[in-house]
């Protein structure tokens, strides 16, 4: 852990190395789990993370200036007071995503950054925490952070067909956070400003739907590529001619 200096002496921990803040395998059942499943998950998630900083900043086992240092914070007096000063909400990044019109994969942000349909871009490197703690060869080992296996920041483009779902089961939806996309390419497009970008081009694609009385899939494109030009997105596909 690395506290970082934010304003009004506050600080943002993220996870980070071998053993840090991340709860390794027990969110699996998040997704599908009902609300006494999901209540549960979090409360897991409660006691590990107190318990840690707890350890961090009592156990003799810990090195004396950890201790030090780790005593010298404390919990937000000003936030989540009803509950604890601990929010009350997990943060979800990835569960269920939509099976849609095109699944977007790591070939996607690493190889084929353009897209013919596009309707924004991402730029973030495919960043996963890590999925799971095993013992392998008398060793144990983390697995699932793709950090050093994939290229860095680049630029590529999320098509339209990645928020839209398949037209047999739904007409008049467009999803711009769970889009369809494996696991790699959506550790790519989780961006809060690409969802942002995504939102902003679905919401003109719906309005030239809804005037033109089509299916969101069929949503002219040819209309939509300008509207998103004049909002200054920078989009590397050529321009389209009317069909």
């Amino acid at each position: 852990m690395s506290p970082s200096a934010l304003p009004n002496r506050k600080t943002d921990i993220n996870d980070g190395g071998p053993f840090s803040t991340a709860c390794i395998g027990l969110n699996w059942n998040f997704p599908d789990g009902d609300e006494v499943t999901r209540r549960a998950i979090l409360q897991q998630h409660l006691d590990y993370t107190k318990g840690l900083l707890y350890f961090c900043g009592h156990d003799p086992r810990a090195p004396e200036t950890m201790r030090r240092e780790m005593l010298a914070w404390g919990w937000p007096q000003d936030e989540y007071v009803q509950t604890g000063h601990w929010t009350p909400q997990l943060y979800i990044r990835e569960a269920r995503r939509m099976v849609g019109a095109y699944v977007m994969t790591s070939h996607d942000i690493e190889t084929n950054r353009i897209e013919s349909d596009t309707i924004g871009p991402g730029s973030y490197r495919a960043d996963s925490h890590l999925v799971q703690r095993i013992v392998h060869d008398g060793f144990v080992r983390n697995e699932g952070n793709p950090n050093d296996l994939t290229p860095g920041h680049s630029v590529h483009e999320v098509p339209y067909r990645a928020i839209t779902p398949k037209q047999a089961e739904c007409d008049n939806l467009l999803a711009t956070f769970c889009v369809w996309a494996s696991h790699m390419a959506f550790a790519s497009i989780r961006m809060e400003p690409v969802f942002m970008i995504l939102s902003e081009g679905a919401g003109i694609a719906a309005a030239h739907a809804a005037e033109a009385d089509l299916a969101v899939q069929y949503s002219p494109y040819v209309k939509l590529l300008p509207a998103l030009r004049e909002r200054n997105q920078l989009l590397k596909i050529a321009d389209v001619e009317p069909a």
